[in-house]
């Protein structure tokens, strides 16, 4: 296991943002919802997944500038002080990142805006968080009024958020586009080559074989002296 997702919700199936989120994980990736009461077999068992994991995404809706308190309770009932006694060198080197939804404007979340405070200072117990463990946080996903979105809007917040979950954190050009050629060869053998009414096949070998005249442009430019 590589990526799995704690999805802290407290009312998930009313919820269009995070079931389009949920929609969207692929089906390798373990997406698990936090109980609000949970044993000590649903304890290990999280624990488990927490150390199979490399990389550790908790989703949640932000509520009044803070995270549902299912994921708080998620968070004392997994890390608990013998499960960190215990485990906590196979912690270190992983990554821990947030999959968030807001219903407002995210250029609201700014120093002097309307909320006058910065998404980076609401999210910051989770970067600490990660620091304490010995993890690599990650930069946020932030699913922005997505009832409010187009359709279009709504494509380029899927594109984005299997990104978000695929690739490494702050990706290059070059890490974008071969993920993208990826996707598209993938949607290829499995819809077929002309879904939906585009030669898929087609535009993802043009892209690739752009990329590699890039590279190749790269690799023939003189380096500066400080590279």
């Amino acid at each position: 296991m590589q990526t799995v997702i704690f999805c802290g919700h407290p009312d998930l199936s009313e919820s269009g943002s995070h079931q389009f989120m949920k929609a969207a994980v692929p089906k390798e990736i373990p997406f698990i919802e936090m109980a609000e009461h949970m044993d000590s077999a649903m304890i290990q068992a999280a624990q488990q997944q927490v150390l199979a994991a490399k990389r550790i995404f908790l989703q949640f809706p932000l509520y009044w500038y803070q995270a549902p308190g299912v994921v708080s309770n998620w968070i004392t009932a997994v890390l608990t002080d013998d499960f960190l006694d215990n485990y906590h060198h196979h912690l270190q080197g992983k990554e821990l990142g947030v999959l968030i939804s807001i219903g407002v404007p995210l250029k609201h979340y700014r120093d002097g805006g309307r909320e006058d405070v910065t998404l980076s200072e609401l999210l910051s117990p989770y970067k600490t968080l990660a620091h304490a463990l010995g993890m690599t946080y990650l930069p946020p996903f932030i699913l922005e009024q997505h009832g409010y979105s187009t359709d279009r809007m709504k494509r380029y917040q899927l594109i984005a958020f299997k990104e978000h979950l695929d690739l490494p954190a702050n990706p290059t050009f070059s890490q974008r586009s071969h993920w993208l050629v990826q996707q598209l060869q993938s949607i290829a053998n499995e819809k077929g080559d002309n879904y939906p009414g585009l030669p898929l096949q087609l535009i993802a070998d043009e892209w690739k074989e752009r990329l590699d005249d890039l590279a190749m442009i790269e690799r023939d430019l003189p380096k500066s002296s400080w590279r």
